[in-house]
């Protein structure tokens, strides 16, 4: 899920400008587009995979499944939604009909 909106950018409590920039979310963390990176809404940093769901507050298993779900037989793509949306699964496709 992305979305676009116009952001202010302030320094020191001073506009500078207004940019459209990108959102979405990583594990339940609002993240943002630069222009080059995906960055953390709340302090800026580089949004990288070490932050753990923010719904269930844990890290994925060792194998990459939610840790709230872990792994479901017939399933090729899970999410748990991770406290912002809701949870989604693709099945693989029965090929026995």
């Amino acid at each position: 899920m992305h979305c676009m909106k116009l952001l202010s950018i302030k320094k020191n409590g001073i506009k500078l400008r207004n940019k459209l920039t990108t959102y979405s979310y990583l594990r339940g963390h609002k993240i943002y587009w630069d222009v080059t990176l995906w960055r953390y809404v709340d302090n800026n940093n580089i949004a990288n995979y070490d932050r753990p769901c923010t719904k269930c507050g844990r890290m994925p298993t060792k194998e990459g499944y939610d840790a709230c779900t872990g792994y479901i037989e017939g399933v090729v793509s899970y999410c748990c939604g991770h406290g912002v949306t809701e949870k989604i699964a693709i099945y693989k496709e029965n090929k026995s009909c």
